[in-house]
């Protein structure tokens, strides 16, 4: 438990960077020294604008206001995939958002509109859930990709987050 508060607020204050897997800094080392804490990290990054992310959680995925809790980064997925998680409610519009499903060459394979699963027209985060089916892929891997709602179509307010799956 110190350990990923260690990191959280790490991550929060800019103390490092995170790379392959293993979180950098003088501060989060200096934290770690200080709680006498050793750690391995569960992680995954994604790029939302120009800023990376990180998790250390294995019970999560999560980026830019977007928290995945099934399928989890690298799990081996078949169909109907039950997709689900939290997000701030500037993810949705009208309560939803899509996620959509790509093979190893980035062709498109499913999509769904997940449906947040209580009120989205709030700043905190709001939970959602969908089923997803699809064909049987030939590739050995596949990402799901979460996109915002962006009514607005304004580039600042398009989001997306990808989750490395295999099939």
């Amino acid at each position: 438990m110190q350990v990923i508060i260690v990191i959280l607020v790490a991550l929060i204050v800019g103390a490092g960077s995170f790379v392959g897997g293993t979180y950098y800094g003088e501060k989060v080392e200096k934290a770690k020294k200080e709680v006498g804490a050793t750690a391995t990290v569960v992680a995954s990054t994604a790029t939302i604008g120009t800023r990376a992310s990180a998790v250390s959680s294995a019970t999560a995925v999560t980026s830019d206001g977007i928290k995945v809790t099934s399928p989890q980064e690298g799990a081996t997925i078949s169909s109907p995939l039950t997709i689900s998680g939290e997000a701030v409610g500037s993810w949705y519009f009208e309560g939803e958002f899509n996620v959509s499903l790509t093979d190893a060459n980035g062709a498109e394979v499913a999509s769904v509109i997940v449906k947040a699963n209580g009120d989205w027209m709030t700043e905190n985060y709001v939970p959602f859930s969908a089923t997803m089916q699809f064909k049987k892929q030939l590739t050995p891997f596949g990402y799901l990709i979460f996109k915002s709602s962006n009514p607005s179509g304004q580039p600042a307010g398009d989001k997306e987050f990808k989750v490395k799956v295999m099939f």
